[in-house]
């Protein structure tokens, strides 16, 4: 087993807490007087996986040169702000008192920051491969 964290490692941990968010919101009755104050915890929970796993995950892209692996924590990076949308996009409407709004629009952020990074990646891929062609540069003398 390898001790070494990787972005997997970050993204699995987001999907268990987007899953317990679930969860919880499927538990509880949004219109009862403490459901609120009961959800709002949960939402503070996933707030700080959202922001963990895009801090982890900028660290280790800071500390890679590599531009496929960069690619990849970006894309999966994206992938785990889609499935935080996913889950708040109807809960915003349903907890709009405990942070669900904010949140989601900090996850929209935070996926089209992720995906850029992740296009920008990509491109990078496709130009290192790429030759120029002749001619196109005066040959230096």
């Amino acid at each position: 087993m390898s001790p070494c964290l990787t972005i997997k490692d970050l993204v699995e941990l987001n999907q268990e807490e987007v899953r317990r968010t679930t969860e919880k919101a499927a538990a509880l009755d949004p219109k009862a007087p403490a459901a609120g104050e009961i959800f709002a915890h949960q939402v503070k929970a996933l707030h700080a996986s959202l922001l963990s796993t895009y801090r982890l995950a900028a660290h280790l892209a800071t500390r890679t040169e590599d531009v496929q692996t960069l690619a990849e924590i970006w894309s999966a990076v994206s992938l785990a702000c889609d499935e935080i949308l996913r889950t708040l996009k109807t809960l915003k409407d349903d907890y709009p008192l405990c942070g669900t709004p904010e949140l989601y629009d900090l996850a929209l952020d935070y996926k089209n920051a992720a995906s850029k990074r992740h296009q920008l990646n990509r491109e990078a891929m496709e130009w290192k491969n790429a030759t120029m062609p002749a001619g196109l540069f005066p040959e230096p003398n």
